[in-house]
């Protein structure tokens, strides 16, 4: 998405990409539900990549690099974006509703999940100067039922 501000970027699935799975160089845009994979032996890109713009929200989505060096996140702009629901959102993980804050999941982060709510016990440290995702999902978004 370049130069294309203030859209609603949602329920898309981008797979085996060659480099990164979403690319964005534009600013106060919604991505929300998405699934972005790089390609499962890639060696770099990312499944999601933002290289300019600031401003955009990205929640609900499920991002995966590979096993091969490829990442789930890749920021290589000085902008700062949101990484969690901008309202509590009700869900249904595990065949229990919660209500909270929701990230995103992401294939490299460590899943821990003490009380069982879906939300990773710690901060996804996301690259460059984005801020941390502080509620990331802790299995991919096909696990939850949003309300």
């Amino acid at each position: 998405l370049n130069s294309a501000d203030h859209n609603d970027i949602q329920s898309n699935e981008c797979n085996s990409n060659d480099k990164y799975g979403i690319d964005i160089s534009s600013s106060g845009n919604l991505l929300m539900e998405n699934i972005a994979k790089a390609r499962s032996n890639a060696t770099s890109g990312a499944g999601i990549h933002f290289y300019g713009g600031s401003g955009n929200t990205v929640c609900l989505n499920t991002f995966a690099g590979s096993d091969y060096g490829a990442s789930s996140v890749d920021s290589g702009n000085n902008a700062a974006n949101s990484w969690v629901s901008p309202d509590e959102v009700t869900y249904i993980y595990n065949g229990v509703t919660f209500t909270g804050y929701v990230g995103n999941y992401y294939s490299d982060h460590a899943l821990v999940d003490s009380d069982g709510d879906g939300i990773t016990d710690a901060a996804m440290d996301l690259p460059g100067n984005e801020p941390d995702d502080t509620f990331p999902m802790v299995a991919p978004l096909d696990n939850y039922q949003i309300q």
